[in-house]
Parts: C-alpha cells; structure tokens; sequence
C-alpha cells in the first residue's frame, strides 16, 4: 500500500493497515479537495481489489471554527468520531490530554492492584525494579504528544504515583515529598519536563532520524548570532492560541534556552542527562 497516497493533495500517513488523511479546511473548496482525494482511493481501492470497509471508516473534526462538512467514501457518509486511539494515544476534536490522563491512569491503577495481590512482601528495592516498568511506563508512553499542562491532569497522575508508593509499608504514613526523597525519585511532572530536555538534544544532535527544522529553528539562523547563553538557543514562535504553547516543540523552549552551553554541548545522551541532572540538582540547592 505504499503508493495509496502518491495522488492525493491531501497530507496523510500509513502504518500498517490503518490509514489516516489530513488537511486543513479553510473554505469550501479545501472541502472539495478533501473529498475528491477520498474519491482518488476509491479509485486505488478498485484497481488494487483492496476495498474499504466504510463502517471502519471515520472522521474528526478538529478545531471551534470548523465546518464540519460530510465526507463519505464509496456513497457512505462517514461517521463523526469524538475519540480516537492512534498509536496508543487517545486524541480528541479539543487536543486536550484529558481523556488520555484518564485512560492512562485507570491502566496504572489497575496494575498498582494487580501488584498489591500478587506480591505478598514488598520493600524499597523490589518496588524500584517493578514500578518504573509496570506503572509508570503506562503514564509515560509517547509523553511528547500528550503532556498534560492542565493542573487537574497533573494532579490526576500525581495521586497514581503517590497511590503507587503506598504498595510500600516502611513508606505509608510520609509525605509525597519525603517518599520520592526516599526512593530517590522526582515527580512525573519534572521526569516530563526531563524527558522533553533529553529529546530536544536528540533531535539537535541529530540521534533521532527527524529533520530538526521541522520542530525548532535556531536563533542564530534567524538573527545570524544566538542571542541567548549557547548557539542552540530556539527561536520562539509567533502562536495563534494558548493550546498551541503546550505543544512539545514550544513549551519546552524556554528551559531549553535557560540550559548552559555546558550541558547543552554535551558528547552524548548520556553524558546530557548526568550534566542536566548535575544542573538541576545545583538549581535546587541554589533555591533552597
């Protein structure tokens, strides 16, 4: 199926058997040309003897303004759909993270309980080789896409965490702050944070196969000199909304910039991430 979308005008994606077509509709003929790129798989459908099941078929429409045209595909009007799981994300018409928090966070719970029944003895140690790969991974699958910024979402994951570590008995009866001391954890919300720092190094550096000009564009190449500490620094761009800002390629443009030239220019992954623990650490300290 790799040429399914060679004709169309239309952006679009493939994995495996599940298909997706996307543009932005400004006007009735944006509409038009939507519509007829779904008429030109049709065609490839009919070529190929590799038709469309319509009922599997769905669309969403995204954004207040929208019109929300009907769409159909061999004279079925397409359903309209509120929710849906791509790659293991749930994506909703309000790109809000609310509906995926809460997914993630029932599977969390679920597995904190499925823990709780099955080890009859736990401690510190066992806890630290089972949590990160049983419960917290599920609250961290494909963060960069999802990351809550809403306090009621943050909050939401935090009580799964804080839930997680009264699996622990020598932990009950501290304070969340004095159980993460004791584990020698942080917050979800600063592991994400983390974790959009480390992923910004690796698109810089050029470890992820990713064209790095489709995210971030550098000072230097607009102004011709870095007008921040480095000469990575981001250019920061020109949003329409405030849900914009709280995407990955913009929110976390400002700690990025803040970083050293040191830890910044590090040699590796690994490296990074000992210099902006390093960083953050003295960070800490500093404040306290």
């Amino acid at each position: 199926i790799n040429d399914l979308l060679d004709e169309v005008d239309s952006s679009g994606s493939l994995f495996a058997d599940d298909s997706k077509l996307f543009r932005k509709i400004n006007c009735p003929h944006d509409q038009l040309t939507l519509q007829n790129d779904l008429a030109k798989l049709q065609d490839w459908s009919r070529k190929w003897l590799l038709e469309f099941n319509e009922k599997k078929c769905k669309v969403m429409h995204i954004g207040r303004l929208n019109l929300k045209h009907d769409y159909h595909i061999n004279n079925t009007v397409l359903v309209e759909t509120k929710e849906e799981k791509d790659l293991g994300v749930y994506i909703t018409p309000d790109l809000k993270s609310a509906t995926h928090v809460a997914k993630v966070a029932a599977k969390a719970n679920s597995m904190i309980g499925r823990i709780r029944h099955t080890f009859k003895f736990m401690n510190t140690n066992i806890f630290k080789s089972i949590y990160p790969g049983l419960v917290r991974s599920h609250m961290e699958y494909a963060v960069q896409v999802w990351s809550p910024h809403l306090k009621k979402d943050i909050k939401t994951l935090e009580k799964v965490q804080r839930r997680a570590f009264n699996i622990v008995p020598e932990l009950r009866g501290l304070t969340y702050e004095q159980q993460l001391t004791e584990l020698g954890l942080t917050t979800l919300e600063e592991r994400r944070r983390r974790g959009d720092l480390i992923e910004v190094f690796k698109i810089m550096h050029g470890y992820e196969n990713l064209d790095r000009s489709y995210f971030f564009v550098l000072e230097s190449e607009v102004h011709g000199y870095a007008t921040r500490r480095h000469g990575l620094s981001i250019k920061t761009p020109t949003t329409v909304t405030k849900r914009r800002k709280k995407f990955f390629d913009i929110r976390i443009i400002n700690d990025w910039n803040r970083l050293p030239a040191s830890v910044v220019y590090s040699r590796s992954i690994g490296s990074f991430k000992r210099a902006l623990d390093d960083y953050y650490s003295v960070q800490e300290a500093t404040s306290n």
